[in-house]
């Protein structure tokens, strides 16, 4: 694998943190300016832009997911090592805490043993 897939696929790994951080800042951005009067009226145009931004990283996400299973799945060092279940089974179940640590490890330094 090339090294600039490598780093663009280590920063999408980080992203589903960046992306939280982003989402929680924005709401608290957006209720700080929220009058007392006519509440519901003013998120009325900002819920469904959240929704919509949760939907589409909710895809992007699962896309990010289902590329890290297949490279664990075919991953010929798994084999050896017979670690290929527990990483299918933590990147399935802690996704976004263990891609991190999957792609340092099997993605990266590949190709370092």
């Amino acid at each position: 694998m090339k090294r600039s897939i490598k780093i663009l696929l280590g920063l999408a790994t980080l992203s589903p943190f960046v992306f939280i951080a982003g989402l929680v800042a924005c709401f608290i951005y957006i209720l700080q300016g929220a009058p007392e009067v006519g509440f519901e009226e003013y998120f009325q145009w900002y819920i469904p832009l959240f929704n919509l931004v949760s939907f589409l990283f909710t895809i992007y996400f699962i896309l990010i997911l289902v590329i890290f299973v297949v490279h664990a799945a075919r991953n010929p060092n798994l084999e050896v090592t017979a670690t290929r279940t527990s990483w299918l089974l933590a990147l399935c179940i802690l996704g976004p805490w263990v891609m991190p640590f999957y792609w340092f490890h099997h993605i990266w330094r590949e190709g370092t043993r």
